[in-house]
Parts: C-alpha cells; structure tokens; sequence
C-alpha cells in the first residue's frame, strides 16, 4: 500500500480520535427530525475506523488496477515496436546483402525506405552515403554520412568516410575536423595520421604536414616502413621547396631541399631540382657538384643526362664521354646496357659511329636499332654498292635519337618521353625511371 492511502487511514483515524474526544460517552444521531439514537463512542469510532479502512481499500485497488491497464498497454505497444523493430533489422541485412553483393539499385530502395520510418538508422545512413558516392553524388552522400556521424560521433569507419567526403568536396578545413575526432579515439594510427598530412599539403599546411609524417616515421616497426616513410618525409619536404620557388623564395627553397636530400639522400627530385636550381643562377660549378653527388646517391641515368648538358653547353663532351665509360664499368648488369644506349647515342651525335657500334655490340642484345646497326656493317663488308649501308646507318641512327632516354613509371607503367619529377600519368612522385625502349 502507498503512502499517500495510509494517510488517508490515519485521517479518519485522527477524525475519529477527535470526536471521540469531544464526546466520550456517547453520541446522539438523530434519524429523522423527530427521532434519533444514541450510540456509544466506541462504536462509532470503530465505524469511521473501518470506513477509512474500506476506502483506502477501495483507492488501492482502483490505483493497483489502473497501473495494470498502463503496464498492460505499454507491453503490448513494446511488444509491437520489437515486432516493428525486427523486421527493418530484417530489411536492413538484406539491403546489407544486396550492397555486398554490388546489387547498388536494390539495396539503394530498401535502405531509402528504411530511412522513411527510421530517420536516423546510421547502418542505412552509412550504406546509402556510400551508394551515392559510387553514382557520384558527392553532395548527396556527404550529407548522409554527416548525419550519420552526429548519431554515432565515436564511429571511426562513418568518421573516415565522412573525412574522404569533405576531401573531395574540396574541404580540407572539415576534413582535418573530421580527422581528429577520429585521432581521439585512434592516437597512433598511421593510416589516420596519414589522411591528416594528405589534407595539410593539400591545404600547404606544411608545419602540420611535416608534424604528422613525423609522427608516422616514429611508428615505423621494421625496416622497410621506416625508409618509405623517410622517403615520404622527403617528399613533404620537397613539396614544401616547390611551394617557396613558386613564390619568389629562392633561398628558403634551396634550403628546403638540403633538408629533403638529408632526410633521404636517394631522393632524386630534390637532388636533380637543387643542380637545376643552382644551374638557373649561374653556378655551374656548383651544379654540376650537386648532379654528380646525386649520381653516386641515387646511380639515375637522369643525373648523367643532366651532366651531358653541361659539358656539351661547355664544349668539353669528352669530359662526359669518360664519366659515362666510368660509369658503365662500374654499373652492375641491369644498369650496364642504358647507360650504354645513352652513350652510343652522344656518340653517334658526335659523328663516332665506329665508337658507338663497337660499344652497342660489347653491351646491347636484340635491341632493333642495334640490329640495323649490324646489318649495316653486313653490307660493308660484303662491298655493298646499293647504298643499303647507308639507308640501314640513318635509321639507325634515328630510332636511337628518338629512342632515348626513355622512361617508364614504374607505379603505372606509363611511358614518357623525358624525366620529371613525377609521372604525367598518374602524378606519383618519383615515379619515372630510365628503360630501354628501343
């Protein structure tokens, strides 16, 4: 029994308490207007006792029952919203299913009629976010994503997608948000610390930049992650260089690039741009330092073509001629035949003909020029008069012009037709090396 029907038990008791004091022997009640009886005290107290009790009785009950109708209600209407509940969860793995399944249309309906009765359901709100960025409405998919991170802000995958999101809506202030609600929960990610330098050089953050691929080299385990990721400091380092030189700081740029070169001494890009930087200015010398450091750095053919240029502009390419002699004598097999195509072709600019077809036949196997070359040789030999020599010299000679140098990317296996700092393909940094395309 409550509370609030025990004090109405202890009124009627405390009424009749009082009556009873104020007439203790008996109490006259009068029937009609001429009639009336008298009762003793006792049992009129006894009476107004019961009543209290029969009314308190009466309350309780109606209360106790009242309460079973509201439980009996709420039972069944919960009852009703887990029946409710289980068949959108059903809907929802079968749209699951179709996603997985690539089946992007159906799923799209079930989900959108999830979302009709459920709003805020953050597995539909998540799937059809990313249905939407496969058909490309980056606008429409960023808004569900969004919404499906302010029900679930601790959910570090809707996080992420909502971080790629905002990066190809071009947004890297919400992106770098949506990154670092991401880095509370995971720290020490490098993936996610990964995404956060990514958007800093996109936005030339470049302290941030060069923070965060910090962070990332210090989580390196073993071997192989610590050097790409020093080479990755290199290339935050490098990008950093490029953006001072496009802004008029030529000092603070060469600088930048020492220090890219420091982090990893492989580094071409930083290595070839300083000798090219340092060229531009009028110091030779210096440059032809740097390209010639580079080459024992990083053993790139590039930096010999960038030799080449030097000496020949400076009229002295025997000097070159023997830095490339040098060069293949001490290159290992896989390196020995470009640098000796390369050769050959200086060679055959300079009107050494004889030179060049005794180093191609010392070196180079099948190539097609080389083959013209040899057949050439053929006809002199045998006293050709059809002037077959000659046709099969030139085209010789012009399949080696334009055949080298040739590079290849080695991230996408695109060619180009001379080296840049990244591939114009897929624009991977330091991508391109020297292959034999000929």
């Amino acid at each position: 029994m409550s509370l609030k029907y025990i004090l109405i038990l202890l009124l009627f008791t405390l009424v009749s308490t009082y009556i009873a004091f104020l007439n203790p022997h008996e109490v006259e009640v009068f029937i009609s207007q001429n009639r009336s009886i008298h009762l003793p005290m006792v049992l009129l107290l006894f009476s107004f006792i019961l009543f209290g009790v029969v009314v308190t009785v009466l309350l309780n009950w109606m209360h106790q029952f009242r309460k079973a109708l509201k439980r009996s209600g709420d039972h069944f209407r919960e009852k009703r919203e887990k029946k409710k509940l289980r068949q959108f969860e059903q809907l929802y793995e079968k749209a699951e299913n179709l996603v997985n399944a690539g089946r992007l249309d159906k799923a799209q309906l079930l989900l959108e009629g999830i979302l009709e009765n459920h709003p805020n359901h953050i597995g539909a709100l998540f799937h059809l976010g990313n249905i939407m960025n496969k058909k490309g409405e980056r606008e429409k998919a960023l808004e569900l994503h969004a919404i499906a991170a302010r029900q679930a802000p601790e959910n570090i995958k809707i996080l992420s997608h909502l971080a790629e999101d905002y990066s190809a809506a071009g947004l890297p202030g919400k992106e770098i948000k949506a990154l670092e609600a991401i880095k509370r929960f995971s720290a020490d990610s490098p993936e996610v610390l990964g995404k956060m330098r990514d958007s800093y050089l996109k936005n030339k953050n470049w302290a941030q930049a060069t923070q965060a691929q910090k962070r990332i080299l210090s989580l390196a385990n073993n071997e192989e992650d610590r050097h790409r990721e020093q080479r990755r400091l290199s290339e935050v380092t490098y990008a950093k260089a490029i953006d001072h030189f496009e802004n008029g700081h030529k000092d603070i740029g060469i600088f930048e690039l020492k220090r890219a070169i420091k982090a990893d001494s492989t580094f071409l890009p930083a290595h070839i741009r300083l000798g090219d930087v340092l060229l531009a200015a009028g110091e030779a010398k210096a440059a032809l330092k740097a390209y010639k450091t580079a080459f024992e750095k990083t053993g790139s053919p590039v930096c010999l073509l960038r030799m080449e240029q030097y000496y020949t502009d400076a009229g002295q390419p025997e000097e070159m001629i023997q830095v490339y002699r040098n060069a293949i004598d001490k290159a290992a097999d896989n390196g020995k035949e470009t640098l000796t195509l390369i050769l050959a072709k200086l060679l055959l600019g300079l009107g050494k003909a004889e030179e060049a077809i005794e180093l191609l036949s010392e070196v180079a196997r099948n190539g097609l020029f080389l083959h013209d070359l040899l057949l050439a040789d053929a006809y002199l030999e045998s006293n050709d008069t059809t002037g077959q020599a000659e046709k099969l010299s030139r085209s010789a000679y012009e399949k080696a012009i334009a055949s080298f140098p040739a590079f290849t990317c080695s991230q996408c296996h695109a060619p180009a037709g001379q080296w840049q700092d990244h591939c114009p393909a897929c624009h991977r940094l330091n991508s391109l090396t020297a292959s034999i395309n000929c």
